[in-house]
């Protein structure tokens, strides 16, 4: 048996002190009676064989049958079968399993008629590993009562303590949940800041949409000025090599044509000695036969010697006249390659100037829109040394130059078309003459 003190909410019958007094059904009711009031503590006894459990008869029953004289014999001297047999009803009693709860023993127990309340209960032991073995004792109502009432204090101290420990974990609660609004009152603060600057970003990327987007047209026109000048530059540098090449080529007709004139001005000078020569001839034959007309007849023979020298210069006149007539040809030819020469380096460098004032309208373009570009705020680096006058100038100083060759050219096509050859030796030797002094007026550069 356990002490009363060990009792838990979770406690069975079997953890309750329990009454072993047991006796056969031929044990007579005066040593029961005897037994009884030998042990006070019993509340009872139970009567049993080796079939099993017969009944049971409480310290309550056995007293009222001694305490009534007209009982008190037959029950002293008859043995406790008779007894059971006699009174059924007198010695029913509640039988509970050993694991049974003491909560469900007590609601049996009270749930029982008046008369029977008090009266012990018997609990069976069984062993799962013995089915035929059953153990019989007695639980005094009383006790079941008691340990009822352990386990109700037990358990209102409990309540207690969860009640305690609930009002702590309420007070905490309470303290948490005032930490939680106070939480709360600063996330919303936080949060009202986050829309603030989610709305500030919201701006800020709008912004930054629109100067991409202004970026990307920036980007866009760059590449459409980027393939314009490429196309631009790449017509105008191949009409540039084109007319770089046209010119090299004129020029050195230009040279090969000035060897021919040259050599043409040289056959003019001899042929000018000659004629000069004859001029003297001429002049001495004509004294002499001034003399001769003044002398006698005999002296006339003399003079068809004379006649014979003149008619002899007169045919190297027509031979030094034909061959200044051939030169002059060649002249006329030549100056006539000169001028076509001249003609297609003008045109050449007219080309050259037009492509040059294209590629200067696509520099301006690109100029003009760096300017923009600088005043929007986008960084573009420009070369401080480009220039867009030079290019224009130089080709208008060699558009000039080639213009003024062109003209003198074409003056001396006009002089050979004349066909007057005092008029061609003169510019013919002017141009000797001015050829002479101008490397004299270089030489001291």
């Amino acid at each position: 048996m356990r002490d009363l003190s060990q009792i838990t909410p979770q406690s069975t019958l079997g953890d309750l002190p329990l009454n072993d007094f047991q006796v056969g059904p031929n044990t007579s009711g005066r040593a029961i009676a005897h037994h009884l009031k030998q042990r006070p503590d019993l509340p009872g006894v139970i009567i049993a064989d080796r079939q099993g459990l017969l009944g049971m008869i409480s310290r309550r029953n056995c007293q009222t049958q001694i305490a009534n004289p007209k009982t008190r014999d037959t029950f002293l001297q008859q043995p406790a079968s008779v007894y059971l047999q006699k009174y059924k009803k007198r010695t029913r009693f509640l039988k509970l399993r050993d694991s049974e709860s003491i909560d469900v023993a007590v609601r049996l127990g009270l749930s029982r008629p008046s008369q029977d309340i008090y009266e012990p209960l018997v609990i069976t032991f069984t062993d799962p590993g013995l089915p035929d073995f059953q153990a019989f004792f007695l639980l005094d109502f009383k006790t079941l009562l008691i340990a009822q009432s352990k386990i109700v204090a037990a358990i209102n101290l409990e309540v207690h303590t969860s009640r305690t420990e609930t009002q702590h974990y309420l007070h905490k609660l309470e303290e948490s949940q005032r930490k939680v609004r106070e939480y709360t009152k600063l996330l919303e603060s936080q949060k009202t800041v986050i829309q603030e600057r989610n709305l500030l970003l919201e701006s800020q990327q709008v912004e930054l949409l629109e100067q991409a987007r202004e970026i990307s047209q920036y980007n866009k026109r760059l590449i459409k000025i980027g393939k314009l000048l490429s196309s631009e530059g790449k017509k105008a540098f191949q009409a540039t090599f084109a007319g770089v090449n046209a010119i090299c080529q004129n020029t050195a007709q230009i040279v090969n044509t000035g060897r021919l004139l040259s050599s043409e001005l040289q056959t003019i000078r001899e042929t000018s000695k000659l004629i000069e020569e004859i001029s003297r001839q001429v002049q001495h034959l004509a004294v002499q036969a001034a003399i001769v007309a003044n002398r006698t007849s005999f002296e006339m023979r003399g003079f068809g010697q004379i006649t014979g020298e003149i008619g002899k210069l007169v045919g190297q006149t027509f031979e030094a006249a034909e061959r200044t007539e051939q030169v002059a040809e060649r002249f006329r030819t030549h100056i006539a390659n000169l001028t076509q020469s001249a003609h297609e380096g003008t045109t050449t460098a007219r080309s050259l100037v037009g492509k040059i004032e294209q590629a200067e309208t696509a520099l301006a373009e690109l100029e003009t829109l760096v300017q923009l570009e600088k005043a929007s705020g986008v960084v573009t680096h420009i070369d401080p040394e480009v220039t867009l006058t030079e290019p224009s100038e130089n080709s208008q100083a060699l558009f000039e130059q080639i213009a003024s060759a062109e003209t003198t050219l074409s003056e001396l096509k006009n002089l050979v078309q004349s066909k007057d050859s005092n008029s061609l030796i003169e510019k013919i030797r002017h141009t000797l003459t001015k050829a002479k002094t101008y490397p004299q007026e270089r030489s001291p550069s």
